[in-house]
């Protein structure tokens, strides 16, 4: 399932607040654009960063393909195992929209 903010004619558009996760962001956007292709929807990417007030656009390519396939991948290693990976808490972990599923423990 895919909760895309803005999808028009030629984008799929995300906006985010600032650039501090620039890579998640990145991968969030390809994942969206790379499903979408898949069900033979060609669209361009574009993150808004609106305290920055810039703009990133991405394209999907047979790199980036590769990069989501493996991510893909990997995912459904993790959920195949038993346990979950080791807990790592990160400096911004804390302003993440999941910090309550992975630190339910200290909520």
């Amino acid at each position: 399932m895919l909760k895309i903010d803005i999808l028009d004619n030629d984008y799929v558009r995300e906006v985010k607040i600032s650039s501090k996760m620039t890579k998640a962001d990145k991968m969030q956007l390809i994942y969206y654009l790379y499903y979408l292709d898949s069900l033979g929807i060609k669209k361009k990417g574009q993150i808004n960063y609106v305290k920055e007030r810039r703009q990133e656009e991405i394209e999907l390519t047979d790199e980036y393909k590769r990069e989501i396939e493996k991510a893909l991948i990997d995912i459904k290693e993790i959920l195949q195992k038993k346990k979950p990976p080791e807990l790592v808490k990160l400096p911004y972990c804390t302003k993440c929209a999941y910090y309550e599923f992975c630190f339910a423990k200290e909520v």
